[in-house]
């Protein structure tokens, strides 16, 4: 009797101490991320500190990478489940099996949002003259590193609309001081979120020059040709370091998070949950890029602008809905 009695005890133990592990289990995951240098990384450390403190059960582990195309890489051999920051143009490209991912899509990709859309800006000094996007046609000017994604959409799109820069040769640093040197009248670069970079920054407080917007045609054409870029109109004031320039059209790329359909959906609604109840308080403030972004209304709007998007995870779309907003059609998955 006292044998089954033990036996029994410890039988009931063993069932107690499952219940208490099942209902203390975590969602535990790895998160893609960038390379430790970037500012981006200090970022997405910033997302993984909010996720851990902030979504009930999840845990996410953030793991030093290449960005984008090693993210996507990562998440199809399953090392990661998360990533960001990530490029939405290689995001599309890996769901519908294009450019580098030519015949092997991966159905499974799914978005969570946005981090911030960044604008790409066109700088030249005052003295060329030049106060539009034509008048850069015969004049050096500096579109971006070769095989640059900025600079092949820049020249791609001034060859359709008859503008032929004398285009400068070089990397950043170089057209920085060819600017300066007015050796060329102006470069193009991805800004930081909506705001010139250091090296425009640096040019225009030595030398007084002025941003260029682009015709609506020419933002069309490139939001065509380019998966996941976006026409974008910054308004009169809204850069800090040049406030009488605007309003500016021109175009730009979105920084994203992503998952899987694989992600319980639970999780993936917690996850941002977290994200945009404590995006005014810890993201925004830490990260000057994102200090403009309305995290849910610019995700569904920027991430269902391509032609060809990637679907939401379906715990994320609950959110959605669940905050008053209407999802696109193009953005709810199979699944859904």
């Amino acid at each position: 009797m006292i044998k089954k009695i033990v036996v029994l005890s410890l039988a009931l133990m063993c069932v107690t101490f499952g219940i208490e592990q099942a209902a203390a289990k975590k969602f535990e995951y790895y998160m893609g991320s960038t390379q430790s240098t970037s500012s981006y990384y200090a970022n997405t450390i910033m997302w993984a500190k909010v996720i851990n403190t902030y979504a009930p059960d999840v845990h996410v582990t953030v793991v030093e990478s290449g960005a984008t195309y090693n993210n996507l890489d990562r998440t199809r051999n399953g090392e990661f489940q998360l990533s960001m920051p990530s490029a939405y143009s290689g995001i599309i490209e890996s769901y519908n099996g294009m450019a580098r991912y030519k015949g092997k899509p991966d159905p499974s990709l799914r978005m969570i949002c946005i981090s911030n859309p960044f604008a790409v800006l066109y700088l030249v000094r005052k003295d060329s003259g030049i106060t539009d996007i034509k008048g850069l046609n015969g004049k050096n000017f500096f579109a971006g590193p070769t095989g640059h994604i900025s600079g092949v959409a820049t020249q791609k799109a001034f060859e359709k609309f008859g503008i032929h820069p004398k285009y400068f040769i070089g990397g950043f640093a170089d057209a920085v001081t060819a600017t300066q040197d007015n050796r060329i009248v102006g470069f193009s670069k991805a800004a930081a979120g909506y705001q010139m970079d250091a090296s425009m920054i640096q040019v225009s407080s030595v030398v007084p020059s002025r941003l260029l917007a682009w015709p609506p045609e020419m933002v069309d054409y490139v939001v065509k040709i380019i998966p996941g870029a976006v026409g974008l109109t910054i308004p009169k004031g809204g850069i800090e370091a040049m406030p009488g320039a605007g309003p500016l059209d021109t175009w730009g790329m979105v920084i994203t998070f992503f998952t899987t359909k694989n992600l319980p959906d639970e999780a993936a609604y917690r996850i941002l949950k977290a994200v945009d109840e404590h995006w005014g308080s810890d993201i925004a403030p830490n990260f000057a890029p994102c200090k403009d972004v309305s995290v849910l209304k610019d995700s569904l709007k920027l991430l269902s602008a391509p032609e060809q998007p990637v679907p939401l995870h379906a715990g994320a779309i609950k959110y959605y809905r669940e905050k008053g907003f209407q999802v696109p059609k193009k953005l709810v998955p199979p699944e859904k």
